[in-house]
């Protein structure tokens, strides 16, 4: 049995446009995404095959005040999937609900409470 995917996947990344000739060009770098409501964790984040999906997401948050979407732009790259979290298999899923039933009781032992996810609200883009 193997434990990694062998399978190339082209990803598409919703980004500022003059922030895409950098990175082209080798002058920057993807910066890694740490806001609060990014509910996969910290990284950087691709559109699996959707370039559709990667603009409408980058025209969507040039709208938001404090955004750095000035020229809503897509990025593609073709990513090797190696060892990744693959919820399409069973051995992740139930991996997954270990690592659950293990923060749960963590936080629970520490009297914190389970984050929670929620929408953006109409505070996070213009009116």
């Amino acid at each position: 049995m193997y434990s990694t995917k062998p399978s190339f996947v082209y990803g598409f990344h919703g980004i500022d446009r003059d922030a895409a000739i950098h990175i082209l060009n080798q002058e920057d770098n993807f910066r890694h995404s740490n806001n609060s409501y990014d509910w996969l964790g910290n990284g950087i984040y691709f559109w699996e095959n959707n370039y559709q999906r990667a603009i409408q997401y980058a025209q969507e948050n040039s709208k938001r005040s404090n955004s750095t979407i000035k020229t809503p732009f897509v990025l593609g790259a073709v990513l090797d999937l190696g060892n990744c979290l693959d919820l399409l298999a069973q051995k992740y899923i139930d991996y997954l609900s270990i690592a659950f039933n293990v923060l749960e009781q963590y936080l629970e032992r520490e009297n914190k409470l389970l984050p929670m996810n929620s929408a953006f609200g109409k505070s996070d883009f213009d009116e």
